[in-house]
């Protein structure tokens, strides 16, 4: 009974590592995710910005200062 026992208390110990385990890569996964969910939602905050100053550009009184500020700012 006892040597049951024993290997009762090993096999939790091997499950609780391993669990600890999982927990460690489901979480370096989801903080992956959410890194990414960021980053693409900066791209595309950064995307609207500039559709939104091209538009006040091209909108402006002349031509040729929205190319003239484009090209200098590239």
């Amino acid at each position: 009974m006892n040597v049951w026992k024993e290997k009762l208390l090993i096999y939790r110990e091997r499950f609780r590592r391993v669990d600890r385990r999982w927990h460690i890569l489901i979480g370096s996964q989801l903080l992956f995710v959410m890194a990414v969910v960021r980053f693409r939602a900066a791209q595309q905050q950064q995307r609207q910005d500039l559709r939104i100053q091209t538009e006040n550009l091209t909108s402006g009184d002349s031509p040729s200062s929205a190319t003239g500020s484009s090209a200098g700012g590239k």
